[in-house]
């Protein structure tokens, strides 16, 4: 059963040499993951840049931003290993050897302390500047879980600071609402609203269910004058049967009912 795990990082020290007047020692990550080797802008004086058309992405496929591409020589054991580097700023390691490079010192070994390889029968031998790093699973386990109760006890302690802030909130707005002027202003308001906004609406509170019309509008006029029959309306057929056919509709909806009044023609 696994119950250690190992990592490190392999930095190395390199040795590049831009001419005989510039040489850069300098530590560098010794990665096989990118296509291109890397070098940071400001690492290299601009007298050494060259344009370039290449175009290089990150793992999570953002494009860099080249500046320019560099030649170097990598120096190890009297060996001089020439090559390009792409130079851009966005990196983390001020130099990356990657493909291109790997593909020269081909084929090597990765021991616990250096990386090895041969080339016309020297040996190369680059070493670790990082100690590998031992880790127990178990404890990794064990704090894992612990973050996962600690950031679920944050959740929850989040949520009820959300909710406490709420009836905190409601709790403010109670109080406010018990003054007598505010409560004063509240029922003008709806008084306001129920006599201008609604006349046209009986149906809008729930305690007003029937539309209440003052027949006829005269402010002279006494219920003891209510004429029990009066004068028909002349019409014509076509009017008629329009009248008929509307009356029937809103009856149909419920908008009208037939009059109970004992004054009815």
């Amino acid at each position: 059963m696994l119950t250690k795990i190992s990592s490190k990082k392999y930095l190395i020290k390199i040795t590049l040499v831009f001419s005989d007047d510039f040489k850069l020692d300098n530590i560098a990550l010794f990665d096989i993951g990118a296509d291109l080797n890397c070098i940071k802008e400001g690492i290299v004086p601009k007298r050494f840049l060259q344009t370039t058309s290449e175009k290089l992405s990150a793992a999570n496929n953002l494009k860099l931003h080249i500046v320019g591409k560099t030649q170097a020589s990598v120096f190890n054991k009297c060996i001089s290993l020439k090559t390009f580097f792409i130079v851009t700023k966005d990196i983390n390691h001020t130099i990356t050897p990657d493909t291109p490079f790997i593909d020269m010192i081909s084929p090597y070994k990765a021991h616990h302390d250096c990386i090895t390889s041969k080339i016309n029968s020297i040996k190369l031998v680059f070493p670790f500047l990082e100690k590998s790093k031992t880790r127990n699973l178990n404890l990794i386990k064990a704090c894992s879980i612990h973050i996962y109760h600690i950031n679920a006890l944050i959740h929850g302690k989040q949520f009820h600071l959300h909710d406490l802030q709420n009836h905190v909130s409601f709790c403010r707005i109670d109080k406010q609402l018990q003054n007598s002027f505010l409560q004063k202003k509240i029922i003008d308001l709806q008084s306001k609203i129920e006599q201008q906004i609604c006349s046209d609406l009986p149906n809008a509170f729930c305690k007003r269910k029937q539309h209440v019309v003052d027949l006829p509008y005269d402010d002279t006029f006494s219920e003891k004058y209510i004429p029990i029959k009066a004068r028909p309306i002349q019409m014509n057929a076509d009017l008629e049967q329009h009248c008929r056919l509307e009356i029937q509709d809103l009856e149909s909806k419920g908008l009208i009912q037939k009059s109970r009044s004992p004054f009815q023609i």
